[in-house]
């Protein structure tokens, strides 16, 4: 018996794709205010991670917590393709967890609150 009839090639070969566990893995920005910062996914806005640790709040239902995704398509309308690190909440429109949309605010004055990386 021939031991290489079983042997699997590169013509044959399935590709493995590693499973992304980790945010890190995933391209993405900081939407950040006074109850907290997010961690999106920079091509879907999709909420990755919420992180309340800076609040300025003690009461727990102050935050970000129903926030669900972040309007990446009015984002750029607006303000471009930043080289940012880390954007003011102020700035962007986004959608609760129960499917309600709140547009960003006039938010002229306040474009100073884009952190540059």
């Amino acid at each position: 018996m021939n031991d290489k009839s079983h042997a699997v090639t590169p013509t044959n070969a399935t590709p493995h794709k590693p499973k992304l566990e980790h945010t890190t893995d995933i391209a993405s920005f900081v939407v950040s205010g006074n109850w907290g910062k997010l961690q999106c996914h920079a091509d879907t806005g999709m909420v990755l991670e919420y992180d309340r640790s800076n609040s300025d709040s003690v009461c727990a239902s102050d935050g970000y917590h129903d926030i669900a995704r972040i309007d990446i398509p009015t984002f750029r309308k607006q303000w471009g393709y930043p080289d940012v690190s880390e954007i003011d909440i102020l700035l962007v429109g986004f959608w609760t967890k129960d499917g309600k949309y709140e547009p960003p605010i006039d938010a002229t004055p306040r474009a100073e609150t884009i952190t540059k990386m």
